[in-house]
């Protein structure tokens, strides 16, 4: 039976590429809509407030666990099992910090316009822009270096990353799915 966070596969603790590449589909999803938020001509066309409201979500719940899953699961188990990937993963850390702190600036904006508030499109243009700088190039780089880093991870270590980021994505009304 497929999963229900990663449709495709039985379990991500059978295949964590699998869950790291649909987990950089979502997050390609959420910046794609707003850099068409940020091309309208007016930020008060009727789309806005809703796409806002649903990257401003991503980017406060979905993100951590992302970042979290990359930086605290996988890079500790890859540090060990493939030790010339330090840099590359100290690169990869740098960019999470520059995203935070671009995603600091960006998610107020997020929220005013999900509210249906007059946000300033210049700046609103300008913070999108900072996302999108550094995330873009860097989910190519984990997609181009990252990713295959992972299957030199033995089998137990590859399940036990998928199954931490099952667990983080386990919310307390439901059941972590196995």
């Amino acid at each position: 039976m497929p999963h229900r966070l990663f449709p495709g596969i039985d379990s991500p603790r059978s295949e964590p590429r699998v869950a790291l590449h649909a987990s950089h589909e979502r997050l390609l999803t959420f910046t794609l809509s707003l850099l068409h938020v940020a091309t309208l001509p007016d930020l008060a066309h009727p789309s806005a407030p809703v796409a806002a409201g649903r990257a401003r979500r991503y980017f406060v719940e979905g993100l951590p666990l992302h970042t979290a899953y990359e930086d605290l699961s996988l890079a500790a188990r890859l540090r060990v099992a493939v030790p010339e990937s330090g840099p590359l993963l100290d690169e990869l850390q740098r960019d999470h910090q520059q995203i935070d702190a671009c995603l600091a600036t960006l998610l107020p904006l997020l929220g005013a316009l999900a509210e249906g508030r007059a946000v300033p499109a210049t700046t609103f243009r300008e913070a999108v822009r900072c996302l999108t700088d550094v995330l873009l190039p860097h989910i190519r780089r984990e997609k181009n270096e990252l990713v295959p880093l992972c299957c030199r991870l033995s089998v137990a270590d590859g399940a036990a990353v998928a199954s931490e980021m099952v667990e983080r994505r386990s919310y307390p009304d439901r059941p972590a799915a196995a």
